[in-house]
């Protein structure tokens, strides 16, 4: 994610865009949300940083919101062409919302709490400046 990494800001103070992208499976808002219902699995990039939702257990109950995991230049990762919004939140709030995001949202649902919503979420939350968690 090349043009990614090179429009990506580690100055708190400066607004610094985010991109989501897709990686396979074996309403309009003011950011570009992403359908909900699809065979693949959704991740955010911010600040330099991939932020994913439903990865990393055995079974849904454990399954947890994740960041840094995932290198941005994962090349399993299909990133989108353009910006899906700016944000000026520091890393360490958009830290804060992954990490929160089960004991706010709820554990993983296939349908009703997925990687989408989360993606859709986390976005949401970033264009809000971070002081309004999405519904």
């Amino acid at each position: 994610c090349a043009h990614c990494l090179a429009s990506v800001s580690s100055s708190p103070a400066v607004s610094a865009p985010f991109y989501h992208g897709t990686t396979p499976l074996s309403l309009r808002r003011s950011v570009d949300e992403v359908a909900t219902l699809l065979p693949m699995h959704r991740v955010i990039i911010f600040r330099n940083v991939v932020f994913e939702w439903g990865v990393g257990a055995n079974n849904f109950e454990d399954k947890v919101a994740w960041e840094g995991v995932r290198e941005p230049s994962d090349c399993s990762v299909s990133w989108s062409g353009s910006a899906a919004g700016s944000s000026s939140c520091t890393l360490q709030q958009a830290m804060d919302f992954s990490r929160g995001y089960k004991t706010r949202y709820g554990t993983y649902e296939l349908l009703s709490n997925n990687c989408h919503l989360y993606v859709n979420r986390m976005m949401n939350y970033l264009v809000s400046g971070c002081t309004r968690y999405p519904a």
